[in-house]
């Protein structure tokens, strides 16, 4: 199979800090690296903004998405996806030890981190999923496919809290987070990098990333498309059930483009901004058709 068309999407929303990456790393028609990440800084209050790196230049969650990227262009045409990640997250590690202010590699509510869903494509399509961003596929006999979203349960729970804390402050969103933040420390620390219910995947340069991410194999001559997101594409509530919502993405995208997804999610949005972190969410993809 190879690599006939390729989309892409990057919309900022409303966030302050855009933090979500995009990439494609051709070789050859046959054989490409490409991926999503969603750049997630430490725990901070928005009006008060995330710890920087890079003298200033970027938020936590900027510079992981960004060494990820850096590690994949970097990265040779014989590197597995498992070598390319740990690459990045050793990086990370380093980076956030050197600039870290004393806060210890332990402390993942601190370290800033990404998700990613990044692919090989070769004579298989790996596939490596963390935390809530996603893949979506569609094989040549109809079939449909997409990853788990590894953060749902976590993260319908601190909505319902976000949802009770904006109705409590009458909308404020400053006085929601002071009260959010304190309660999403100890759930990151229960959660990110964690293998128990609720646990979740997370690029922060801790080494049990490893055993917690999602892996997938795919023939690539059984493929017919392939779409990476991060959790902005969509309508949040409806990630539980993945195989409804990649037949909602993928039908959206084989009907009109990426940004049909992106405009439903939009019009979802609007009707519930009143309730949620930001106004409309930070939404980034890639789309990867395939012919024989």
């Amino acid at each position: 199979m190879k690599i006939q068309k390729v989309q892409a999407l990057f919309e900022p929303g409303s966030v302050t800090f855009p933090e979500d990456r995009l990439f494609l790393r051709p070789f050859s028609p046959e054989m490409a690296f490409v991926g999503v990440a969603d750049g997630v800084s430490g725990l901070y209050i928005p009006s008060e903004g995330p710890r920087l790196f890079s003298e200033g230049t970027l938020t936590g969650g900027q510079m992981v998405t960004d060494t990820i990227c850096h590690a994949f262009t970097e990265a040779s045409r014989n590197d597995s996806l498992e070598e390319i990640i740990l690459r990045a997250n050793d990086a990370v590690a380093a980076i956030q030890i050197a600039n870290g202010k004393g806060i210890p590699i332990e402390r993942s509510d601190l370290l800033a981190g990404a998700a990613f869903a990044v692919a090989k494509i070769g004579e298989e399509v790996e596939i490596l999923q963390a935390g809530d961003c996603f893949a979506f596929w569609k094989l040549q006999d109809g079939e449909i496919g997409a990853t788990r979203n590894q953060v749902y349960q976590h993260d319908m729970v601190a909505l319902e809290i976000v949802a009770q804390l904006m109705e409590k402050h009458g909308g404020d969103r400053n006085k929601m987070w002071r009260e959010l933040s304190p309660i999403l420390s100890e759930m990151r620390l229960q959660h990110v990098n964690k293998n128990v219910e609720g646990g979740y995947a997370l690029c922060n340069g801790q080494p049990e990333l490893e055993n917690c991410w999602q892996k997938i194999t795919i023939p690539s001559d059984r493929l017919s498309f392939l779409i990476l997101a991060t959790d902005g594409l969509i309508h949040y509530p409806e990630s539980g059930d993945e195989k409804a919502l990649a037949r909602k993405v993928l039908t959206l995208f084989q009907k009109e483009s990426l940004e049909a997804v992106l405009a439903e999610t939009r019009r979802i949005e609007e009707r519930e901004k009143g309730k949620s972190y930001a106004d409309k969410g930070e939404a980034t993809a890639i789309a990867i058709e395939f012919s024989s």
